[in-house]
């Protein structure tokens, strides 16, 4: 189905979105804007193109900050590559009541230390649109309605959505994607393993593409809680240098079939 008209969820996901991980299978899907249904088409979102991934598995949720620190006692997660909320309110880290707040305020280098001391990798950004969108082209990843409060944690009227920061990871049930996965639009920005090329999809190889070492920027994903409706289109991106500590950026892991599974983590 490319016709970007929303398909409801693929047999099993929620049994699959029980778990902390939801199993993406091998597919062939079509990556970038869809102007059948959207007419917010960036040009570094040009040409909608094909894409074919191998099976992985992703985290089911952005990974928490009450997740965070289990590395950060252990020692791989560095104080230097986030801030908590003692050098900003916005930031989750250090208040047991956001431990279920996704990890923000944490820049690429920490991410990706996270993930690698997890058994896990970061995404690349085509893994994570497949993964938001599933294979139907939709806008959002809950289909083609338009962003609201109900569905993703975001800026609605120049105003959040009835909150001065992150929500709950998987709080808002209606804005699963095809999979099952939680808050791929809104909450927070996700941090990828692509560096940040404008026109890479104009070159970028069918399979398995990924944009490595070719600039100093890096690929963020899904948009969050500071912005409106039209950054968080399943297709959107941006790019940030890899020592950015946002209160609005975060991210999730990813893991290969066969890999070993982390212990102690979760």
């Amino acid at each position: 189905n490319k016709t970007g008209v929303a398909s409801p969820p693929r047999a099993g996901a929620a049994e699959q979105a029980a778990d902390e991980m939801v199993l993406i299978p091998a597919e062939t899907f079509t990556m970038g804007c869809n102007r059948r249904v959207d007419v917010q088409c960036s040009d570094d979102e040009k040409p909608y193109h094909q894409v074919e991934i191998e099976t992985y598995y992703i985290d089911r949720h952005e990974v928490t900050a009450g997740e965070y620190r289990k590395c950060v006692e252990i020692g791989p997660c560095q104080r230097g590559d986030f801030k908590s909320n003692a050098d900003s309110p916005e930031c989750n880290f250090g208040l047991s009541d956001r431990d279920d707040h996704p990890m923000n305020c944490v820049n690429w280098l920490g991410a990706r230390d996270y993930c690698q001391w997890a058994g896990k990798s970061l995404p690349t950004e085509a893994m994570w649109e497949q993964a938001a969108r599933g294979s139907d082209g939709r806008r959002y990843p809950w289909g083609n309605e338009e962003a609201t409060c109900s569905r993703a944690s975001i800026r609605r009227a120049g105003k959040e959505c009835g909150n001065k920061g992150t929500s709950r990871v998987c709080s808002k049930p209606s804005g699963l994607g095809p999979d099952g996965i939680c808050d791929m639009a809104g909450n927070v920005w996700e941090w990828t393993a692509d560096s940040y090329v404008k026109s890479f999809y104009e070159t970028s190889p069918r399979v398995y593409p990924c944009a490595r070492g070719e600039s100093p920027y890096r690929v963020l994903r899904g948009g969050g809680w500071k912005d409106l409706p039209k950054t968080v289109r399943t297709s959107n991106r941006f790019g940030d240098e890899p020592h950015a500590k946002d209160a609005g950026y975060g991210f999730r892991c990813y893991m290969a079939p066969g890999s070993p599974s982390p212990e102690g983590v979760r």
